[in-house]
């Protein structure tokens, strides 16, 4: 009986620990009039050469507080919103792109990207800090096409 006291309270100091941790980080982000929210995306497409192709990126946003009544009352789901918009912004560049290009401009989409849903989201209150696409990955048929043709080439 007493080992299970003695459990619950360890639990219970824990948990107002990190309660405290996590209050304390987020009421500093208050202080400066923002919260930085992380997210990662997973996205499919076909490139212009008919090359299925993943990509994973990463949005940075946050929300001002200022704005914090619209960006909580106008949205219901809005990393969902979020991902849609950007989903949306690839859907039109991606597949006018071969995996070549894909690749050389990936900096270009990711700032195309940023523009547009950075305009659409701040009417809701968001500011979409950074959009990176971290990594482009074709289809596992043409990766190992292309491992074979370095594989010549050496």
């Amino acid at each position: 009986m007493m080992l299970w006291r003695n459990l619950f309270w360890a639990v219970m100091v824990a948990l107002f620990t990190a309660w405290s941790i996590l209050k304390r980080i987020l009421m500093i982000g208050w202080q400066k009039n923002w919260i930085t929210i992380w997210m990662m995306t997973i996205l499919f497409f076909i490139a212009q050469d008919n090359v299925f192709v993943k990509l994973v990126c990463s949005i940075q946003y946050r929300v001002f507080k200022a704005d914090a009544d619209d960006a909580f009352y106008e949205l219901q789901n809005p990393r969902e919103q979020i991902q849609a918009y950007v989903f949306d912004v690839l859907w039109a560049h991606v597949p006018r792109m071969t995996l070549d290009e894909l690749f050389e401009q990936k900096n270009d989409v990711a700032q195309a990207v940023l523009e547009e849903v950075e305009e659409v989201m701040g009417a809701y209150g968001y500011n979409i800090k950074q959009i990176l696409m971290v990594d482009i990955i074709p289809d596992p048929s043409v990766r190992r096409a292309m491992n074979e043709i370095n594989a010549v080439e050496e």
